[in-house]
């Protein structure tokens, strides 16, 4: 899902979403930095339920909330939140606290 300038040249904010079996899932939301403070991440948050909700049939939606990179230097630290009281104001509550793992490719590229 995606929203975009007046011109409709760029995209200023998205949305990932999918559902599988009565279950949706918000993967993320994104609103560009100079796009930001307008109600974008709200009206599209409110986009994204109703499309898990109406036409993936998902009877309860999880979401994600990166809460930082554990490897961010001070000034890299973001702030979270605008975001957890979006989510709070919209009825979900947390549940749990995950942690990330990558694993390179061992055979490069």
């Amino acid at each position: 899902m995606t929203v975009r300038d007046a011109r409709g040249d760029a995209v200023v904010a998205e949305a990932l979403i999918g559902g599988h079996g009565g279950y949706g899932a918000l993967w993320w939301i994104g609103v560009e930095e100079h796009a930001r403070g307008r109600g974008l991440a709200r009206r599209l948050l409110g986009s994204a339920l109703a499309t898990l909700t109406d036409d993936l049939r998902a009877t309860q939606v999880i979401l994600l909330l990166d809460d930082d990179d554990t490897d961010a230097t001070a000034q890299d630290i973001r702030d979270r939140t605008a975001a957890g009281a979006l989510y709070d104001r919209a009825g979900f509550t947390e549940i749990d606290v995950l942690h990330a793992f990558i694993r390179p490719r061992a055979d490069g590229p």
